[in-house]
């Protein structure tokens, strides 16, 4: 990976600040090699974008299998309401008429 800084010109200013030119070198390049160490490559975010493409897609695609499944639960508890309602629709009507026809007897 090439440098961040121009390790030569840094060394050359530190010795020229005094330093000694073995020392000067050295914090030259642990310098160096603490800026660079973990910085990303265009490879890497290359490599990055193409496996968050790749994860978006299976995401999407278990997001309509999620939907697609929910929507087919949804039918089915409407279908059983609307069989309950029924029943007890025809439940009530039976009641009713055999309450009015107790109270027309009555009458």
């Amino acid at each position: 990976m090439p440098a961040a800084i121009d390790t030569l010109k840094f060394s050359k200013r530190l010795e020229a600040d005094g330093m000694a030119p073995a020392q000067a070198e050295a914090i030259a390049e642990a310098l160096s090699e603490g800026m660079t160490e973990g910085l990303a490559t265009k490879q890497d975010l290359a490599e990055l974008k193409a496996t968050t493409q790749h994860d978006l897609a299976e995401l999407r695609s278990a997001t309509k299998q999620d939907i697609n499944e929910l929507q087919a639960a949804v039918k089915i508890d409407l279908a059983e309401l609307r069989a309950d309602i029924l029943r007890w629709s025809v439940g009530t009507i039976i009641a009713m008429t055999t309450v009015f026809a107790a109270v027309v007897k009555l009458l």
